[in-house]
């Protein structure tokens, strides 16, 4: 589920995998398909750059899922 923060979307840990299966069945032998991230960007409404970090994050550390918690940023009243 995208939520609305500020200027940006957040992409919550589901949609961050599901973009990651598609990348996986638009590459071959470790290399995205041309055109694959600019596609999959216009599908979830984010940029290229988004896409690229889930791809090469999930590369380095094999782990699809934010750094965030549940309790982050100030508190609100």
């Amino acid at each position: 589920m995208k939520e609305q923060v500020g200027d940006f979307k957040f992409l919550s840990n589901l949609d961050q995998k599901a973009i990651f299966h598609l990348l996986l069945q638009h590459s071959h032998d470790g290399k995205l398909n041309k055109g694959a991230e600019k596609m999959i960007a216009s599908m979830y409404y984010v940029s290229i750059s988004v896409i690229k970090r889930i791809w090469r994050r999930t590369n380095d550390t094999g782990d699809v899922c934010h750094k965030k918690t549940t309790n982050c940023g100030r508190k609100r009243v």
